[in-house]
């Protein structure tokens, strides 16, 4: 088939608005291909695109040849006449029709072109192909510059010797001035085996040189850290998604900390947008005991019904909170909602997103593919987490825009193990409300001046290097210290400077905000991105009510394990 055929036939796959049968095994599903004929139903009958019966109707076949040609002629008739025709790309035009369609539907169908489908296949692998470097953009004197902040162990860059601090200046040549970070992460970017050139200034010499990296395989784990907090707390931030290697890192880490002498645990899903509901299904079963009741599935037809149920003979007993917050989505609200609704852990920060709608892939010709909604998920209490989308507003939707429901108003009530209530209709609502700390623009200025200050420091351009290997010091043993003698070096350097504006009152205001991001950044430059986020524990709101609420989650998990066997004695009786 050439290739507006193949688009012709995807968007008459879509006005069909059928889809052949198929096991359903996850949020997102890779499915095969469907066949150039794939809608077979007896002559002079089609499905129903609302009820999905039988009805009468033109013979299946001259439908399918009208759509085409009319889809075809239109695209030709656009060619032919539109003023700017001949510069027209078809594809593009196509992929735009289709995703029109496609939100008609519903926020979360979409088309993904070659690209897109394999980012979304490389990210369930938890992996990517580039050079394993991490980038962010600082902006000095008025002019912005992106600069590598991290480089993975045993990774390209990290063996090319890019550093903390190394400025990029240049991609294969071009000049990279004034571009975001995110474009110059999906330059540096490519398939695996390429080469990509990088022009850098080094952050500890000053030198200019041209790199040649050898794009490979980079480890992208989704559970990116874990450590114990003080008391033996045990902190797992699993904010990377689900992907196949979910469960095993889970496992990883909750063994290496069980022999730390972890004591109780904090699972973080905050940023967590979903992945493979398999895995998630996995992650909740870690913690809930055999025969407990994870999700509900409902779809289109019976075929599409189903039940998880944990088969763990012996789940993690110990105390257990989960951090939520507005980009908790899909797979991740199911697992919340089951250790909500069975009670096993309580639920701290901000409503989650509200994401209940299941996807499937369907790998389409030329590298592209198609997530199209096939059933909804529902808690175990039975409640839906799908948000209302229903003004048709993707950008309300998506940046939520939309008023939250009020409790017990719009919200549909259900309830716990223990007859807790909880609603339904609009995420998971958390047990304990959290908001995060906010960063003002009066905080936001000093971010700036703290990275160009470290980046000098580190590299002995500063003096005071007892008080920064102090600091280093306190980084290792997990403590919090940024002493005056720091704190007033990073002054001066910014006094000096005069590359940013800040008056004299912002260095009282926020005074502690600037001691946690040098602290963060100094950890960054001299141990990595993981030792860096570490230091954030101890300003972070939610992560320090959620040790608050660990004894309560504790009795929480003891009152549903009674009432639970109580239930289970009842029920032998009767039988």
């Amino acid at each position: 088939m050439t290739t507006k055929k193949w688009m012709c036939f995807i968007v008459l796959l879509l006005w069909v608005n059928a889809v052949p049968a198929f096991q359903q095994t996850g949020e997102h599903t890779v499915l095969p291909l469907p066949p150039v004929e794939p809608f077979k139903i007896g002559s002079g009958t089609s499905f129903s695109a609302s009820a999905g019966k039988p009805m009468p109707s033109k013979p299946l076949g001259l439908i399918k040849e009208t759509v085409a040609t009319d889809f075809s002629e239109a695209l030709a008739i656009i060619e032919k006449y539109y003023v700017g025709g001949s510069s027209l790309n078809n594809n593009e035009l196509t992929k735009s029709s289709i995703d029109s369609m496609l939100k008609m539907l519903d926020p979360h169908s979409n088309y993904l072109d070659a690209a897109e489908f394999q980012e979304l296949i490389g990210e369930h692998e938890s992996e990517y192909t580039g050079t394993g470097s991490s980038i962010s953009a600082f902006e000095k004197n008025g002019a912005a510059a992106v600069f590598i902040v991290s480089a993975f162990p045993d990774s390209p860059a990290f063996k090319a010797g890019l550093r903390f601090g190394d400025r990029i200046i240049a991609i294969n040549g071009e000049n990279i001035n004034g571009q975001s970070s995110t474009t110059v992460r999906d330059k540096v970017r490519g398939k695996r085996g390429t080469v990509v050139s990088l022009t850098i200034e080094r952050a500890d010499t000053g030198a200019v040189e041209t790199i040649e990296l050898l794009r490979d395989r980079v480890s992208q784990p989704t559970i990116s850290n874990s450590y114990l907090l003080d008391n033996r707390v045990g902190y797992v931030d699993l904010s990377g998604g689900f992907s196949y290697t979910t469960t095993a890192e889970l496992e990883s880490a909750l063994t290496e900390l069980h022999r730390q002498g972890m004591n109780s645990l904090i699972l973080d899903l905050r940023d967590n947008r979903g992945g493979i509901f398999d895995q998630a299904v996995s992650v909740a079963e870690k913690f809930l005991p055999a025969g407990t009741l994870i999700v509900t599935q409902r779809g289109r037809s019976s075929y599409d019904d189903r039940t998880w149920r944990s088969n763990n003979k012996s789940p993690e007993t110990l105390p257990l909170v989960v951090l939520v917050d507005e980009n908790t989505a899909s797979a991740s609200e199911i697992v919340a909602g089951a250790l909500q609704d069975n009670d096993r852990a309580l639920i701290v920060g901000e409503k989650t997103f509200g994401k209940g709608l299941v996807q499937s892939v369907l790998q389409l010709p030329l590298g592209s593919g198609l997530t199209l909604t096939t059933a909804k998920y529902f808690t175990p209490s039975g409640r839906s987490i799908q948000r209302d989308y229903s003004d048709g507003s993707l950008y309300d939707y998506f940046n939520h825009k939309h008023p939250a429901a009020e409790i017990g108003a719009s919200q549909v009530v259900s309830r716990t193990i223990t007859n807790r209530k909880v609603y339904g209709g609009d995420g998971i609502t958390p047990d304990e409300s959290v908001r995060p700390g906010q960063i003002d623009a009066q905080k936001a200025a000093f971010v700036d001046p703290a990275f160009f200050f470290v980046r000098e420091y580190v590299n002995g351009r500063t003096g005071n290097t007892a008080a920064g290997n102090d600091v280093r010091q306190s980084i290792i043993f997990g403590e919090s210290l940024v002493g005056d003698e720091l704190f007033n070096a990073f002054r001066t350097y910014v006094e000096r400077e005069k590359a940013w504006n800040i008056s004299d009152a912002s260095w009282q205001v926020d005074d502690s905000f600037i001691r946690s991001q040098l602290r963060y950044d100094l950890a960054l430059a001299s141990f990595g991105i993981h030792a860096a986020h570490r230091t954030r524990t101890g300003d972070d709101r939610q992560i320090v009510k959620a040790v608050e609420l660990l004894p309560r989650s504790a009795e929480l998990a003891a009152t549903a394990k009674r009432t639970l066997t109580k239930l289970q004695a009842q029920k032998s009786v009767r039988e």
